[in-house]
């Protein structure tokens, strides 16, 4: 049987329902949560600016009532996921107010954020409210298997997260226990672990253990033999890693998802076990691999979104900067707690006249906003162009007919405890330099060294 026949076998439904289930849940305490506790006025209102991503700039947050009331449908919607309720249509419903919740600003790019969105995309073309759900008691269906793909595109998902995650931490800085070393010192106070916290061994031992954990733990999960002594050391890992960082649903989600590699029916011989009773695993049907294999577009589909989640994380590999200092590759590559970045900046508006007018960035952005520019030139780009454009008018103080020629940044930027350096010549003119998907050549190099200990 050829790899591409085994794709379309008959697999039992009840892992993919209860994945369904897992996943509908944890979207709906994290919807139910930003509903709550996300300070909507202060993260999408008060700014007069959002940082796009790329040249999607005509996305706009709606109201604050607006906003919560997407909120509270994500909520709704994910119950439906959770339940099987109008499956499809609830997570079509769900992608589509979540992706732009998350365009929205690009200051608040978190990796689960697009964790979150791969899953519900690939969820979204499987039938996985064949059973154990609203849907499902309405139609009866006969039928309760689900194709082999579904399983093996969502492990391999998995799998591609969690062993870029050990190979980006194969790095100068990481290697030298940096930045989780200062982390983990600023939480020397817990109890139980504490004191471990300050011990370079102990860091030493987490630091190196991690690369382990993910680059030998995460294929693995994948031997039948180790894979529930591999599971119960990632279970220790990601509960430890949710009370020392904050990491939002994260580690639920991935042990949620490491559940699949138990087998298509293990939550039928995980109740069997309970009850105590013989399991029986049930014979799919040959007709549904038939029907499957008939649909090439499957395979195609499968194929580019595998090319796509191998290749994208590697994009920094055609920069010639360091990724951690120009951020040129880092999103959407899986670079988890890598570095730890502090700055500030400021701006001169040159105006034709020869006036200048020094612009601070809290003056239109918010908290979060302020902290994260400095040390990110692509946001420091594109606020040099709105800045362009509020005050293309000129200052009341101004003639209106006097034009800016240019705008210049003093931004400086501190990399994992290194003496801060700047990020961008206070001589470039921002206006005039570009930024895309080409090495961006106004990006002064890292020079700074890492401070010894």
């Amino acid at each position: 049987m050829s790899l591409i026949d085994r794709w379309f076998q008959p697999a039992h439904a009840s892992a993919l329902a209860v994945f369904r289930i897992g996943l509908g849940l944890i979207l709906l305490l994290d919807m139910i949560r930003y509903g709550f506790h996300l300070d909507i006025e202060r993260y999408y209102q008060e700014p007069d600016f959002l940082f796009y991503y790329w040249n999607i700039d005509w996305i706009q947050p709606l109201s604050s009532s607006g906003m919560q009331w997407l909120y509270a449908l994500l909520a709704i919607v994910s119950l439906g996921v959770t339940l099987g309720l109008f499956y499809r249509a609830s997570m079509m419903v769900f992608i589509l107010g979540f992706t732009y919740t998350f365009l929205l600003d690009e200051s608040r790019y978190l990796n689960h954020f697009y964790m979150v969105w791969l899953f519900a995309v690939l969820m979204l073309f499987m039938p996985a409210n064949r059973i154990w759900s609203i849907d499902s008691w309405r139609k009866s269906p006969k039928d309760q298997t689900v194709p082999a793909w579904c399983y093996w595109l969502l492990i391999f998902q998995l799998e591609v997260i969690l062993i870029y995650a050990g190979l980006v931490k194969l790095n100068p800085d990481w290697l030298a226990l940096e930045p989780l070393r200062t982390w983990l010192s600023y939480r020397s106070h817990m109890p139980f672990f504490g004191e471990l916290f300050v011990q370079d061994w102990a860091v030493a031992t987490a630091a190196y253990g991690v690369i382990g954990l993910h680059l030998l733990g995460a294929p693995l999960l994948l031997w039948k033999p180790a894979r529930i002594w591999v599971m119960l050391v990632y279970a220790a890992f990601h509960t430890l890693n949710h009370f020392v960082f904050t990491i939002g649903i994260f580690p639920w989600m991935t042990l949620f998802t490491s559940l699949l590699v138990f087998g298509p029916d293990w939550p039928l011989r995980f109740w069997a076990t309970i009850k105590r009773q013989p399991f029986f695993a049930e014979s799919g049907t040959e007709q549904l691999a038939q029907n499957y294999q008939k649909s090439r577009w499957i395979v195609t589909a499968i194929v580019v979104w595998s090319l796509c989640q191998v290749l994208i994380p590697l994009r920094h590999l055609a920069y010639p900067s360091d990724v951690a200092w120009s951020e040129e590759g880092h999103r959407f590559a899986w670079r988890m707690k890598l570095r730890s970045k502090h700055g500030h900046s400021d701006f001169l508006i040159h105006y034709k006249n020869g006036e200048t007018y020094r612009v601070y960035p809290q003056q239109h952005l918010n908290k979060r906003q302020v902290h994260r520019m400095p040390c990110q030139p692509d946001m420091i780009w594109k606020f040099a162009r709105f800045l362009e454009q509020h005050y293309s008018n000129g200052r009341p103080s101004l003639a209106s007919d006097n034009p800016i020629v240019s705008i210049t940044t003093n931004s400086v930027c501190s990399l994992n405890g290194r003496p801060r350096q700047r990020i961008v010549s206070p001589t470039t003119n921002l206006l005039s330099v570009d930024y895309n998907i080409t090495p961006t050549e106004w990006i002064l190099p890292l020079t700074t060294p890492l401070p010894s200990r």
